[in-house]
């Protein structure tokens, strides 16, 4: 049997060279391209297209990574093994995105280069012998069709214009994009976490996105540079309740997980050659976020509209902080019955509102000589951010009063 081939790509001439001759003496594999960095790599990778990329993560002009996403777009079927001394949060989940057979972290034994031969030769062997398997191929065009909407994905999001040629090649997967509106999202996960926790994370947010919003026409999925994108293919010109949806994903995944989740949305859109234009408000809202240290959701119609139109001034907050001072609380009840009706999102724009609140809590708090922190054990502003409707932190801020005065008393 014909040897596989493999492209070995490391900075350093000692490193490769060592890796080189540990795996000259596996019959079963034939190093057949070599390059010292990732610029010139990609070139000698279209020459050669062999079945394997080892290469290192970190390199000059062009990173591992860079080199390795080029490589996966461009010829899906390769497997990807890293050579690494990093440990970096960024590095490790644009690792597990790419599907990395494996790494090798420095120094590399002969045991662990004998280790990752075997496991590749296993995946190899594997492709060959499905190959030729009619059943399987057309399992392997499922399982390759979410890389080849990446790829188209990413394609359009390069050019300035979509033409309708673009448009049609989605009919090919299935989706026939030439009718119907659309809406643009884009989810970040930030945080340190272990690297399986990061995985079950961003299948989690795959999966959720799916199921929240399978009434739409199409839903999909897709990675890109600027985190986990998405794109709503609906019958209406409006999409019904997306803010919300987005909130009960960012809820369920406070149950499995720490990490920090952002989503951005843009406004619906039609027809489809728009969508550059709309898949940019979601990372311009993103960018909204750069601040903010807790999961948070925003569309980005929330920064062109003023806060809801209800009395939040000067004299209002002056008001409100005499009754919170000096009233009983069923005075307190009745100022604030229509707030704690109100059934609207917490909108992005409202975040002036909330450093108020805030504030106002904490001084109410330090009036009475108590400690805010004995009461509740997260930062002021994080706790009412997380509320998602108006209502909710209406109700929590007037529970909030009454825990302070029971402090005063216990």
């Amino acid at each position: 049997m014909t040897p596989y081939t493999i492209m070995l790509v490391e900075d350093e001439d000692d490193i490769r060279s060592r890796i080189h001759s540990k795996i000259e003496p596996n019959p079963h594999f034939m190093v057949t391209a070599q390059a010292n960095n990732g610029y010139d790599a990609f070139e000698l990778f279209e020459k050669h297209v062999p079945d394997v990329l080892i290469t290192d993560i970190k390199m000059p002009f062009v990173d591992g990574l860079t080199l390795a996403s080029s490589v996966k777009l461009l010829y899906p079927k390769t497997k990807i093994v890293f050579i690494t001394g990093f440990n970096e949060f960024d590095y490790a989940k644009k690792a597990i995105e790419l599907g990395v057979i494996d790494y090798l972290s420095k120094p590399i034994s002969a045991s662990d280069i004998e280790t990752v031969l075997n496991k590749l030769k296993t995946r190899l062997d594997d492709d060959q012998r499905n190959l030729f398997n009619e059943e399987k191929l057309k399992e392997v065009y499922q399982s390759q069709l979410p890389a080849l909407i990446d790829y188209q994905f990413n394609d359009i999001l390069r050019k300035r214009v979509i033409t309708q040629q673009e448009i049609d090649r989605f009919l090919m997967y299935g989706y026939d994009f030439n009718h119907g509106y659309f809406t643009n999202g884009l989810i970040s996960i930030e945080g340190e976490a272990p690297l399986l926790l990061i995985e079950q994370t961003r299948t989690f947010l795959f999966n959720a996105i799916k199921n929240q919003f399978s009434n739409c026409r199409h839903v999909l999925v897709f990675n890109s540079m600027y985190g986990l994108g998405f794109c709503l293919h609906h019958d209406e010109p409006t999409l019904q309740d997306g803010l919300s949806k987005c909130a009960e994903i960012v809820d369920l995944k406070s149950e499995i997980s720490k990490l920090v989740v952002k989503i951005a949305i843009s406004t619906p859109f039609e027809p489809f050659n728009k969508f550059n234009v709309h898949f940019n408000q979601t990372i311009e809202t993103m960018k909204r976020f750069d601040s903010f240290n807790f999961d948070c959701i925003g569309q980005y119609d929330d920064f062109k509209v003023e806060s809801a139109s209800l009395p939040f001034d000067r004299v209002w907050f002056e008001h409100f902080e005499a009754m919170i001072r000096l009233k009983p609380l069923k005075d307190i009840d009745e100022f604030l019955k229509d707030f704690m009706d109100d059934e609207r999102d917490v909108r992005l724009s409202d975040r002036p509102l909330l450093l108020k609140l805030s504030t106002l809590m904490l001084d109410y708090a330090a009036f009475l000589h108590v400690n805010l922190d004995d009461i509740i054990a997260m930062d002021i502003l994080d706790r009412l951010s997380s509320f998602r409707k108006m209502a909710s932190l209406w109700h929590y801020l007037r529970e909030l009063i009454v825990n302070i005065r029971d402090k005063i008393l216990a």
